[in-house]
């Protein structure tokens, strides 16, 4: 059989299942799902849309049993001490049951609809459907019986009894089960304002209440005679819930607790917020978010994919999820998700790192300058930390693609990671020099954003344009080597050769290159040196070292300086004067 007809068969039985679960979905404030809402919920289920819920207030409630489920299985993940179970079974006994240390607690789910003040009416907990009328009714009096202790509460307290009857059918797939303590829950999205009457079991999450009060409500209503009658002579017969369960209503009163969860957008945070708990990683909250929200997911699908066969049909042992194969799941969907999001979490410390520089940059030039001259500088500094910003929410390799140019000569978005200080203080030195240089510049631009070095452009009048790009050497080779460097990209790059525009390349620390004397005196042969005659410089193509751009601005701090903007016609034709005589050395 092909994997895509075993997809499509997979495809077709889950149609089936949700589509027969969704026609006996209804709320527990008689709430019904239209036959839009049914197709829509079915729609965004199969394509796997689970928690964008488009605003279908009836998926929410549609998806809470799952939402439960998913609660107590987070729990399984290095468990708290006070978490006991080591098995989450999904409607088998009741809606959701949980099992360990022979200890059961079977756990009931009601919603009402959360597009209003719906609550949770308190007859609903005790409320059976009256006399249950049937022939030869003395000949199954037993299950006639259990028939009419049909409230909810009823039901919960009877999966004791139908656990004997029905705990082989999931021995079979290799459980053995048995309790000594079994616990009940409700648990429900109504309001905290709800069941205002049973406030008594609200306020009992550890199972284990000390006394029922002779008085109190849900109590006498459940000891309430159940009465069946021969439909024919009608003849009744009567029985108690006590004598379904076999033992006192307080023992079952005892270890009940309603459990108002919150609406699903609250349960859906808890859920997110336990897994956050149980993640390995340090880093920073929305990013440990992104991997939750991808672990709720997953795990989400994975309980719909495992029970959503008819249970005639279905392996038992698809019901029971265990702690261990829960655990695994966990720890290979966090290492999914970390590996989705790793540039995400690098990148994360980059835009850090950048910041950490542009504060620094900042500091100098509040110290170094006063009056306009500092303020052109600190507007051009607002503008490309702000264009920086920008372009990284179009694009979010930005960053590692400005290093990677900026390093490396590469446009490519592979992580770069700035490993020590030095590394910081080289990535400064390189944005300063260009927060220096568009200082005189009223328009500015990052232009040729898909080539392999980075430019900006600077313009003042229409015909008083500065181009420039940089590159930064980190001390790891002297200037006669990165020249050649750079020429030899921009000699294998026809869209850098195509460039016709005259620009400046600014050349960030590189190591200093030995002079002629000292060269001759110690017989020093500069390797690099033959290698950078190979290739000629374009004519449009001007080096100039960063040390230049410092001593030029150096002396824009000098009391002498008489100019009061760096915006100004004269300043800036002296500046572009004092460049080309840079480069022309």
């Amino acid at each position: 059989m092909s994997g895509k007809l075993i997809i499509d068969i997979e495809k077709e039985e889950t149609s089936s299942y949700l589509t027969k679960k969704l026609d006996s979905f209804g709320f527990s404030d008689d709430g019904h799902l239209t036959d839009g809402e049914k197709k829509e919920i079915l729609e965004s289920l199969l394509s796997g849309d689970f928690k964008d819920l488009g605003g279908l207030v009836a998926l929410r409630g549609f998806l809470y049993q799952y939402y439960v489920t998913m609660y107590y299985i987070i729990d399984m993940v290095k468990p708290e001490k006070e978490i006991w179970w080591e098995s989450v079974i999904f409607e088998f006994f009741d809606d959701i049951a949980l099992y360990g240390g022979e200890r059961f607690r079977f756990i009931q789910v009601k919603t009402v609809r959360e597009d209003g003040d719906h609550k949770i009416t308190p007859s609903k907990l005790y409320s059976r459907i009256g006399k249950v009328k049937k022939k030869n009714i003395k000949e199954n009096l037993d299950s006639s019986f259990l028939q009419a202790a049909s409230s909810w509460v009823d039901k919960l307290f009877l999966n004791s009894k139908y656990f004997s009857s029905r705990k082989g059918e999931i021995e079979n797939q290799g459980e053995n089960y048995k309790f000594n303590r079994v616990d009940f829950e409700l648990a429900t999205n109504s309001s905290p304002q709800s069941l205002e009457d049973f406030k008594l079991y609200s306020n009992n999450p550890a199972f284990s209440l000390s006394g029922i009060p002779d008085d109190d409500k849900l109590k006498n209503e459940l000891i309430k005679e159940i009465i069946v009658y021969e439909k024919d002579s009608k003849e009744e017969y009567k029985c108690k819930i006590e004598d379904l369960l076999e033992q006192k209503i307080d023992l079952n009163l005892k270890n009940f607790y309603i459990n108002k969860l919150g609406q699903s957008n609250i349960l859906e945070k808890k859920i997110e917020d336990k897994i956050v708990e149980k993640l390995v990683i340090n880093g920073v909250d929305h990013l440990k978010k992104g991997i939750a929200s991808y672990i709720f997911e997953k795990l989400l699908y994975k309980i719909i994919l495992r029970t959503h066969k008819d249970h005639e049909f279905i392996n038992k042992s698809d019901l029971v999820f265990k702690r261990r194969e829960v655990e695994q799941w966990f720890e290979i969907w966090e290492m999914e998700a970390k590996d989705s999001m790793s540039i995400s979490l690098d990148d994360d410390a980059i835009v850090k790192q950048f910041s950490k520089c542009f504060e620094n940059i900042k500091q100098e030039i509040e110290q170094g300058w006063h009056s306009r001259l500092r303020d052109d500088l600190l507007s051009s500094l607002m503008w490309f930390e702000a264009e920086l910003k920008n372009h990284y929410t179009i694009d979010n390799h930005f960053y590692y693609k400005f290093l990677n140019k900026l390093f490396e000569l590469n446009n490519i978005n592979s992580i770069f990671s700035l490993k020590n200080d030095q590394d910081l203080i080289f990535l400064k030195n390189s944005l300063k020099s260009i927060i220096l240089c568009l200082a005189f510049y009223k328009q500015r631009q990052i232009p040729y954003k898909d080539l392999r070095m980075i430019f900006n452009h600077g313009s003042f009048l229409e015909k008083d344009v500065f181009l420039f790009s940089i590159y930064n050497a980190r001390q790891r080779n002297n200037s006669n080597y990165v020249k050649s460097r750079i020429l030899n990209v921009v000699s294998d790059c026809s869209q850098l050769s195509d460039i016709n525009e005259e620009y400046f390349c600014i050349i960030s620390d590189a190591i200093p290159d030995i002079g002629k004397g000292i060269a001759e005196l110690f017989s020093i042969t500069d390797d690099f040196e033959s290698e950078n005659t190979i290739l000629s410089t374009p004519n449009n193509i001007k080096f100039i070292n960063k040390e230049s751009i410092e001593e030029f601005f150096s002396y824009t701090q000098h009391k002498s300086f008489s100019f009061q903007t760096f915006n100004n016609k004269e300043l800036v034709n002296k500046w572009i004067i004092y460049l080309n005589q840079q480069g022309a050395q």
